[in-house]
């Protein structure tokens, strides 16, 4: 009898695709997959009942008869005999090509470029002018109205203005990289040629992917390959994707002939896609009145940058002036237009995939690649009734645009949770008991958090840039500089060992040295400590982050309420002293300082105070502002992110509810099952009558609001002063006929609490 172990049968693959970059083999596999591996075995494995044994087998570097990839058994608690084993691998696609020449790539980027800047402000206002407004008349809804009338107007101008301004000084700096590359001068080299390589391993693979080269056939069949090898191994595969290689899968499994079996491989996740982006430039380069768009919007584009850089550097009468201003926002405006007519020209339509297979597309709120959630006009096709898969989710990685789109594993409490419960679903377990509700606390309480880290950014950026100003006025009255950076920089080169000075700025020590290089070295000095400042800050959020994200995957549904976040408190005092430290520097620099330290022969100049008290006190109010909607408690906000992914709303009466409503209101036990609310809190539910208020319909998904008023001690037929208002969102499906809960909310409140018809869903989600 053969007592050899058994081999597990292999269920489900999970298919690593890179985006663009210059990733090394494994690197996916050891940045992405092990941190989901991680987090699947947590909180998402525990609620489905299933438990994730430790990897079975790792291979790190990949050949051409297998990819790297990581295998792990999972099976249901208490039955280790009904093991199955999950195959993570990983799809190295970057190592298929050589990386294009500088030259075409440069000649590429600099036509599309100047578009793709504008198309970004574009993009950003027409979402804010597109998305919804609440009907709410307090004070968080009018801050929040406000809020959205500045951000409209900043991104129009953006789109006008700096939109331009930033795509002709982005081509004039891929312009000059290759002949800078090539000046015996280090100063010059070194940063051209970093230039030349980042945009070679980055930007030249979306110039591969938007050709028809032979690089692209054999990218193609190296992703190809890979997917064979699991669904060789695995009875279902899903993929996930990020970037570029999000281009690439869809694709593959978008393909008319030869596109896999939407059975074996059912689920496509992507995070910070490319797929429209890279879409709209084929179909750019593809067509020549569509080619013609995009130059001339580009060339316009360009030509009102280097206006706008020609104003700001000339020396022009003040009528010249005023005619070169009209002049530039009238290229900008014609800049603008053009891009709008080619971003409409490149629209490509039907880039849902087909049903059943599913398409989770998990988008940063400020990555710039996919800048926002696919429109909903391209998912489908024109002129076909069959609807296309795609469901779009928004999560908060650091809200930053230079960080967000390389940051989503670290974003392990709702992006890495989302997508191991994802995976979950396809590979047949059952949808976690309030596994909705619970994500959404996650997302609310991460979203609260990034708000945090970027209101900090900003007073940073805020209070740094007038503390710089402050720190280099100077009006010119006297020849000599005597602002307060050179006074900073000469104390310092007085002190500092001269071979540092001297290599670094040129700058020789001396009591009067007062060039500008004295000045810079000041400047240095201050940029410095504010950014020492903020590192601190950033690294208390850091911890604040860790903490709260380990306390929801280890914290059990059901269970004791989770401890406070001490971290959180230590972050926000943190913020409270950095905006005290920086308001009180600024003012010891333009009153106390120099009173102190100027001499007859030094006397430092200072601004105007009015000038000085209006533009500190404009900061100190937007950096309150920013705080105090930070402050405002999350769930008091409506979260349009979450409603709007619903199609079609309409109001409905209490007869019009799905029928999996109990008919005996007054039973608790019968509603609470049906909430799927834990077995613990069953017995302490009162009796409530409850009232439909409405329902939002989107295809088979259904969620139910309905009001449930507690009846108080002493009384059977109505509530009392002292009785509570339920509020209950509560998210069906139709399955076999019939409606299963994915998901629900309840939040109780005072009785006094206002009835919620017409109020948007604080807690329950579409997806």
């Amino acid at each position: 009898m053969d007592e050899s172990p058994r081999t597990p049968p292999v269920g489900l693959g999970v298919l690593l695709v890179h985006g663009m970059g210059s990733a090394e083999p494994g690197d996916t596999l050891r940045g992405v997959g092990g941190p989901l591996l991680d987090v699947l075995g947590r909180r998402p494995a525990r609620a489905a009942g299933v438990q994730v044994g430790n990897p079975t087998a790792v291979v790190l570097d990949g050949d051409d008869e297998r990819p790297a990839h990581v295998d792990f058994d999972v099976w249901p608690e208490g039955r280790n005999d009904a093991a199955r084993t999950w195959c993570i691998a990983e799809c190295h696609w970057g190592g298929t090509f050589r990386p294009p020449g500088y030259r075409d790539v440069v000649t590429w980027i600099v036509l599309v470029l100047p578009w793709t800047v504008i198309g970004y402000f574009l993009t950003k206002f027409e979402h804010f002018t597109t998305a919804p407004r609440g009907p709410g008349t307090g004070a968080a809804d009018r801050l929040r109205r406000g809020r959205d009338a500045v951000l409209t107007v900043a991104a129009l101008l953006g789109a006008l203005l700096l939109g331009p301004l930033v795509a002709a000084l982005l081509a004039l700096v891929l312009l000059l990289a290759v002949p800078l590359s090539r000046i015996p001068i280090a100063v010059l080299r070194t940063p051209a040629q970093a230039v030349i390589r980042v945009l070679s391993a980055s930007l030249g693979d979306v110039y591969m992917l938007a050709s028809e080269s032979l690089d692209r056939r054999a990218v193609d069949q190296r992703l190809q390959r890979d997917l064979d090898y699991l669904l060789a191994r695995c009875e279902r595969v899903a993929v996930v994707a990020h970037s570029a290689g999000s281009y690439l899968t869809h694709c593959l499994l978008n393909r008319a002939v030869d596109a896999p079996d939407p059975a074996r491989v059912p689920l496509l996740v992507t995070y910070g896609q490319a797929v429209w982006r890279v879409h709209a430039v084929r179909k750019l380069e593809a067509g020549g009145g569509r080619r013609t768009i995009a130059v001339v919007a580009s060339a316009g584009a360009l030509a009102s940058g280097v206006a706008a850089v020609w104003l700001a550097v000339t020396d022009l009468p003040p009528g010249w002036v005023g005619a070169a201003a009209v002049l530039c926002l009238a290229l900008c405006g014609c800049a603008f237009w053009l891009v709008s007519r080619a971003a409409a020209a490149a629209a490509t339509t039907g880039l849902g995939l087909a049903a059943p297979r599913r398409w989770r597309d998990y988008v940063a709120s400020t990555d710039p690649v996919p800048n926002g959630l696919m429109p909903a006009d391209l998912v489908n096709e024109e002129g076909r009734s069959e609807p296309r898969s795609y469901e779009g989710v928004r999560v908060h990685n650091q809200r930053s645009v230079l960080s967000d789109h390389n940051t989503y594993a670290a974003n392990q409490d709702v992006f890495l949770d989302s997508v191991a419960r994802d995976l979950l679903r396809a590979a047949g377990h059952p949808e976690p008991v309030g596994a909705q509700a619970e994500a959404q606390d996650a997302w609310v309480a991460r979203r609260g958090r990034t708000r945090w880290l970027s209101t900090a950014r900003a007073t940073v950026l805020a209070c740094g840039a007038w503390l710089l100003t402050v720190a280099a006025w100077s009006d010119g009255s006297t020849a000599a500089d005597r602002s307060r950076a050179m006074t900073v920089g000469t104390w310092l080169v007085n002190r500092l060992p001269a071979s540092w000075t001297k290599s670094l700025f040129g700058v020789s020590a001396s009591p009067t040295d007062t060039s500008s290089r004295a000045k810079l070295v000041g400047l240095a000095a201050i940029a410095l400590a504010l950014f020492l400042l903020w590192s601190g800050a950033r690294s208390l959020w850091q911890s604040w982050d860790r903490q709260a994200s380990r306390q929801y995957l280890e914290h059990r549904a059901g269970g004791p309420a989770a401890p406070r976040i001490r971290s959180r408190a230590r972050f926000v005092a943190a913020w409270l002293a950095l905006l005290v430290v920086l308001s009180g520097v600024t003012v010891l620099l333009q009153y106390v300082v120099p009173s102190r330290v100027s001499t007859a022969a030094w006397e430092w100049q200072r601004l105007d105070d009015g000038w000085f008290w209006g533009v500190s006190g404009a900061v100190v109010v937007a950096c309150a502002v920013a705080s105090g909607y930070t402050l405002w408690p999350a769930r008091t906000r409506q979260d349009r992110e979450v409603t709007s992914n619903w199609d079609a709303a309409r109001s409905a009466s209490p007869t019009s509810v799905p029928s999996a409503v109990p008919t005996d209101q007054h039973d608790p036990a019968r509603w609470a099952a049906l909430l799927s609310i834990p077995a613990p809190w069953r017995e302490q539910l009162p009796p409530f009558h409850g009232t439909a208020t409405r329902v939002l319909a989107d295809g088979d998904r259904v969620l139910l609001e309905s009001r449930w008023e507690q009846a108080p001690a002493g009384e059977v037929d109505g509530a009392g002063p002292s009785g509570q208002v339920l509020l209950v969102a509560q998210v069906l499906e139709r399955v076999d006929g019939g409606f299963v809960t994915t998901g629900h909310y309840v939040d109780a409140r005072p009785q006094v609490a206002q009835p919620v018809s017409g109020r948007e869903p604080s807690g329950a989600t579409a997806s």
